[in-house]
């Protein structure tokens, strides 16, 4: 049929376009694409697919095209994947990560700590902790108590080493700080005994030299009392006191004596001194007038306390003491420090000791009747002074306090003159009776302190 229009004829170009557009196309695209990627999981499935569709020509595009390309594409797709990507991923991490890290975890884990942990802790801590608690604490209550708040027991004589802390008598008096001055005033200082262990606090202490540990204390009628510091006793000791007598106005515990029926107390040793580290309490049983008949304490350091005042040395404080008024609540103690002793003091109830000299001019009596004394009492005497003493009853003399001008102002008793400071002694024990003369006359100059005369 070539007719020589050769442009015309469309077979010509139409057969050679599919031809070479096709061919090319599949056997170049699909081939080298899908070969190198799944070459290495899917074999098979990508070199049988393209050669069936090169070989076919023109003929074979549009009947395998369609056939061959879904067929190639889905079944590589899904087939290297799922498969290759269970398969041993699954399978080597299950099996090896959990069988080596359970197995060697709980193995020796709940072996090995469970079993020490529970076994030591609650054994030993049980065991020891209620078992050595309730034991010691109950065992030593009875005897150690006292100690611990204490400090260390001192049994050893005088106890000067004692350093607890004990702030109360054997009586159950409450110390006084050594550094207070009240209700006592003293000299047991931390200034003056360093090394005795005072300070600024109110612990019993031995600064000098008593049978144990004492301190002064915060009773103004009780100066000061031993303390307990061996066995901590500080609760009041209970002291057989002896039942009052007949009509008696005192009654005495401790180192006091009573004297006259119990209308008298004084101290350990009625006639002669009196002991060092004495104490006692007086009991006032029925109001009265104190009478002293004898007053003699180392001065500042040996009290009589009544009512919260204390009474110390010699005339001065029988001046004081006399016509005090006492009753049953009134509180009367008597302490002696560690040294140096007097001859001590005799209180009486007025009723007990009438009077014994009435005056009449520059004179006056005091205690009852029982003293007379220079017109000034506890001072000096004036000048051109004088006084007649008539005697009420028979006694003897005591001088607590006499000092005149000597040779120029005298008292004269039975005709005997006495002047100066050391004629005390000279009347001390003078037997007078009611009819021997006593008088007293002053100068016009020079004045002295003056006298106290009692009956004994």
């Amino acid at each position: 049929y070539d007719t020589g229009n050769g442009p015309i004829t469309p077979p010509g170009p139409g057969t050679a376009s599919p031809t070479t557009s096709p061919t090319p196309s599949p056997t170049q695209s699909p081939t080298p694409s899908p070969t190198p990627s799944p070459t290495p999981s899917p074999t098979p499935s990508p070199t049988g697919s393209p050669v069936v569709q090169a070989t076919a020509g023109p003929s074979a595009v549009p009947t395998h095209l369609p056939t061959s390309s879904p067929t190639p594409s889905p079944t590589p797709s899904p087939t290297p994947s799922p498969t290759p990507s269970p398969t041993p991923s699954p399978t080597p991490f299950p099996t090896r990560l959990p069988t080596p890290s359970p197995s060697p975890a709980p193995t020796s884990s709940p072996t090995v700590s469970p079993t020490p942990s529970p076994t030591p802790r609650p054994t030993p801590s049980p065991t020891p902790g209620p078992t050595p608690s309730p034991t010691p604490s109950p065992s030593p209550s009875p005897t150690q108590p006292p100690n611990e708040p204490h400090g260390p027991a001192d049994c050893s004589p005088g106890a000067t080493a004692y350093r607890g802390t004990l702030a109360t008598t054997v009586t159950g008096k409450t110390c006084q700080a050594w550094t207070a001055q009240s209700p006592h005033s003293h000299s047991r200082t931390p200034a003056n005994y360093p090394n005795a262990g005072l300070g600024d606090h109110n612990y019993c202490r031995n600064p000098d030299g008593e049978s144990t540990a004492w301190c002064y204390t915060t009773d103004p009628s009780s100066r000061w009392e031993l303390c307990d510091v061996c066995t901590f006793n500080t609760g009041p000791t209970p002291a057989p006191t002896p039942p009052p007598v007949a009509g008696a106005v005192f009654a005495v515990s401790g180192d006091c004596t009573l004297t006259s029926n119990g209308n008298c107390f004084t101290d350990s040793s009625p006639t002669g001194d009196y002991g060092n580290s004495e104490a006692c309490t007086v009991n006032v049983l029925s109001a009265t007038t104190l009478v002293s008949a004898q007053f003699n304490t180392e001065s500042g350091y040996d009290f009589l306390t009544i009512n919260g005042v204390t009474y110390s040395g010699g005339s001065t404080a029988l001046v004081q003491l006399a016509d005090l008024a006492v009753s049953p609540t009134t509180t009367i103690s008597w302490a002696s420090d560690y040294s140096v002793v007097r001859d001590g003091f005799t209180i009486c109830a007025a009723a007990a000791r009438p009077p014994a000299f009435s005056v009449t001019g520059d004179c006056k009596v005091i205690n009852n009747g029982n003293c007379f004394t220079d017109e000034s009492e506890a001072g000096s005497y004036g000048n051109n002074h004088a006084c007649t003493v008539t005697v009420l009853r028979s006694t003897t003399l005591t001088a607590p306090l006499f000092t005149t001008e000597s040779g120029y102002d005298h008292l004269t008793i039975a005709g005997t003159q006495y002047s100066g400071s050391s004629a005390g002694d000279q009347i001390e024990g003078t037997a007078v009776t009611t009819t021997t003369a006593i008088s007293w006359a002053s100068d016009h100059s020079v004045t002295r302190g003056g006298f106290v005369i009692c009956a004994a």
